[in-house]
């Protein structure tokens, strides 16, 4: 989506949106419309990297090469592995610990920091962005999305925007008793150092 550029403002004066939330509750459609209203550019979170690797960055290189490491280290944990259970035999009791291959997927903090900083500083974040598509495989979930946003702007002021479905559910028209859908009618909203963004929020 094509949104007029803002003029430059100060860190200060910059105004960051995070918007989270399961699926289907409207994330996308309110992320476009403030766009709109806002002049400010929607950043899908898990496309960041892709976006950089399109561009041939630095950043993008530096990232990758930091994956392919992770991948060389889980290749040589199964390899010891595979290696200790053929060598020796389990103790009465003794539990094995299992490798979880997803750990070693996930992007170094710092490349990510710095990846939104770089991202931050391009011309249609003049007035801050809109962070949207907050999960992805390379980092464990949205609270540490947000936490390194917040690390690459600690000067900029920061907004989240929890969507939520609500409790309610009514009868789809034409159809049997029984078949319902679910309207997602409320959010929550918080600021940076708001006492939301550690599970006591605030209407």
């Amino acid at each position: 989506m094509e949104v007029k550029l803002a003029p430059a403002l100060k860190e200060e004066n910059k105004l960051n949106v995070i918007l989270i939330g399961p699926s289907s509750v409207g994330r996308t459609t309110v992320a476009n419309y403030m766009a709109q209203e806002h002049q400010r550019c929607v950043i899908r979170l898990d496309q960041l990297y892709d976006y950089w690797q399109k561009r041939n960055h630095a950043i993008a290189e530096e990232a990758s090469q930091y994956l392919a490491s992770r991948d060389e280290e889980l290749k040589k944990r199964i390899a010891e592995q595979e290696a200790a259970k053929k060598n020796k035999k389990p103790k009465k009791g003794e539990v094995e610990v299992e490798i979880n291959p997803s750990e070693y997927k996930l992007m170094s903090r710092d490349i990510l920091v710095r990846m939104v900083k770089l991202r931050l500083e391009e011309e249609d974040c003049n007035a801050g962005a809109i962070f949207d598509n907050l999960t992805s495989e390379l980092w464990p979930d949205e609270k540490f999305a947000v936490g390194f946003i917040s690390d690459a702007i600690p000067n900029q002021n920061i907004q989240v925007l929890i969507f939520n479905f609500n409790k309610e559910v009514y009868p789809i028209a034409g159809k049997e008793d029984g078949d319902e859908i679910e309207v997602c009618t409320n959010y929550r909203y918080a600021t940076r150092h708001d006492p939301a963004l550690s599970g006591k929020s605030r209407s």
